[in-house]
Formats: structure tokens, sequence, C-alpha cells
């Protein structure tokens, strides 16, 4: 009875343990490895174009047309949007026609300014007559010729041509002033109209392609409301999200190592260009900036992925796989979880600096895990 027993308890073992190893054996393992692994600071990344805007219409009102459409390249100067303006073309065209009747007084009036001309002439002349008059009569009155009436008609004589050239002059000069201004006037409001009806007009301003469409043809527009948004066709960059904790480890100039969803099992090298100062307080990280050294193709905006920045290197290092690590730095091997102390980390190896060794079996998590 008691060999009965221990027979059953000795095949109960073995099918436990046999089990036990076949579980094992399906399962994926690795061992850890001695590699040289570099440290960075992890991110996660957004593909955007390098440079993208917005657009918006100067001035309120119904949109009359729409040129373009998501997707489209346009280039710099091309009609995005136009704008209804009947009451500007109304102004235009009263505008035009004030230029027009401003010149027309203008040339109406050139004979008077003529007729003006010969008159100030005429003045000019009478003006230097009464002048020698004058002064002839007053030499000869020092030498006690003539009389003083004689003097005092000369003076005055001279003197009234005087006044007369004065006002013939001002009069030439003040008509001359009001027909020009009148004219430079109505010139003025005509551009200022043109200028205006420009306004009723959206243009890009850039080269690119147009990313975002925001407003149909005969939706209502403010200066405070985007129609469309316009980014780059071939230049992206990588935006990158760091935590303040590690914003004081990086540096202008570091590689970034980039895995992108749209690119499996593909590293794509890049550089940071740019660190933004402003530390965002939602979210408690710094926006930076990277660019690619050789951009795959092709490239839109708002593709996602990971991101390495490389802060430093370790020539000889224990790593594992990063997805072996479990939470609470944990690693399942034969003897069960083990836990270990963990160094160097980036998106693809972490460094164990306690806890295994190159000799140690280690398993992937399940997901039940």
């Amino acid at each position: 009875m008691k060999q009965s027993f221990r027979l059953i308890q000795w095949t109960f073992c073995v099918v436990v343990l046999v089990l036990f190893m076949g579980c094992n054996e399906e399962r994926i393992f690795t061992f850890p490895d001695q590699i040289k692994i570099n440290e960075a600071v992890y991110s996660n990344a957004v593909i955007l174009p390098e440079f993208q805007y917005k657009v918006y219409s100067p001035v309120a009102g119904i949109i009359e047309e729409v040129y373009i459409e998501e997707g489209d390249t346009v280039r710099a100067g091309d009609i995005l949007f136009k704008i209804k303006d009947d009451q500007v073309k109304i102004s235009s065209q009263a505008a035009a026609i004030d230029v027009a009747l401003a010149q027309a007084s203008l040339e109406s009036q050139s004979d008077i300014l003529d007729e003006l001309t010969r008159e100030i002439d005429i003045a000019k002349t009478k003006l230097e007559f009464d002048s020698i008059q004058f002064k002839r009569q007053e030499k000869l009155w020092e030498k006690q010729i003539g009389t003083k009436v004689e003097l005092d008609s000369k003076e005055l004589n001279y003197q009234t041509s005087e006044r007369q050239l004065n006002a013939l002059q001002s009069k030439y000069g003040r008509l001359e002033r009001e027909l020009t201004l009148a004219l430079d006037k109505s010139k003025k409001n005509l551009e200022k109209a043109r200028v205006n009806s420009e306004d009723f007009v959206i243009r890009a301003q850039v080269d690119g392609i147009i990313y975002g469409m925001f407003k149909e043809k005969g939706e209502s527009t403010t200066s405070t409301l985007a129609l469309a948004e316009i980014g780059s066709t071939e230049n992206f960059i990588i935006e990158l999200e760091v935590d303040e904790f590690d914003i004081s480890k990086i540096k202008i100039g570091q590689k970034i190592a980039l895995q992108m969803d749209a690119f499996q099992d593909k590293v794509f090298q890049g550089t940071l260009r740019v660190i933004y100062p402003k530390l965002n307080q939602s979210t408690k990280s710094f926006t930076v900036e990277g660019s690619f050294d050789d951009p795959p193709s092709p490239l839109y905006s708002g593709l996602s992925g990971e991101a390495n920045i490389i802060i430093g290197q370790k020539d000889s290092a224990l790593v594992i796989p990063t997805p072996y690590l479990k939470l609470g730095n944990k690693v399942e091997t034969d003897s069960g979880e083990t836990e270990v102390v963990i160094g160097v980390q980036n998106m693809n190896y972490t460094e164990i600096t306690e806890g295994l060794n190159t000799e140690t079996k280690i398993y992937l998590p399940s997901d039940e895990d």
C-alpha cells in the first residue's frame, strides 16, 4: 500500500516537473550579454514639418471662393481663399471716379494757371520799372531835386506793384496746391481701396503643402479664425518632450536614435538642434527639436515614435533587452522572479549592475504579467 502511494507521489512530481519544464521551453528566453551601451534620455517623438503656419484672413466676411484642398502643394503667392468684398469694390470704383474728376479739374484749370503766369510776368516787369523809378527819384531828392510829392508817388507805385506781384504769386500757388492736393488725395484713396481689396484675397506666404482645411466656401470667417494650415513638404523635424528631471543632461549637438511606428524595426539617426527654455507646467517637460541625419522617405506630419537622446556611452556593460524587465525592476528566471539593480537604460537595452550574470537564463514576461 505504501509502495503504491509513493509511486503515485513520484508519478505526480514527474508530471509536474515535465509540465513546468515544458512551459519554460515554450517561452521566449535569452541570457544577459556584455556589450557596449549608450546612456540616453528617453522621449516620445512626433514628426512635424520644419515650418508650418495657420492661414488667417485679415478681414471678416463670407468666403466667396476656395482654391485649394487638403494635400495640395502651393507656391508662395498662390491664391488660397477669396473673401466677398462687394463694399470694397464700390469704394474702389468711387475712388477711381474721384481720381478721374480731379485730373479733369486740374486740366480744365490749366488755362487759368497759364493766365496767372502771364499776369505774374507782367507784374514782375512793372515792379522792376517802378523800382527803378523810385530809386531814381530817391537819388534826385537827396540832391534836393524834385518834390516830396513826386518821391512819395514813386514809392507808392513801387509798393503797389510789389503787393500785386505777391498777390498774384500767392493766388497761383494756392490754386495749384488745391488742384494738386485734390488729385493726390483721390489717388491715395484709390490706392487705399486697392490695398483693402487685396486684403480680401488670401495668398500663401511660403511654398508648402496644405496639411489642414478648417473653412469651406460660403462659411463666414473673422481675423481670429484659422482657414487652413500650410507646412513644408520636404524638410521635417523630430519634436521631443524631455522630462524636467532630464533636461540638465542634454545639450545641442547630441545624437538621437529614433524608432517610428511607420518604419518598424528601423532606427534612424538624428541630431539635437533646439532646446526651448520654457517648462510646460501641465506636462512638466521641455520641448526640444532635432533634425534627421538621413531622413527616410516618405515622411508625413504627425508620425509618432520613440527616441533616445544619447548623453553618454559605456564600453562594457551587462545588459538585458529592456522588454524583459518587469515592473519593480524584476526579471523572470528559472528560480522565479529575481530583483535586479539597473543602471543605464534606453528603449532597447537596460544595464544590470546587480542580480544577474551572463549565465542566468531570463524569460520574456507574458502578456498576463
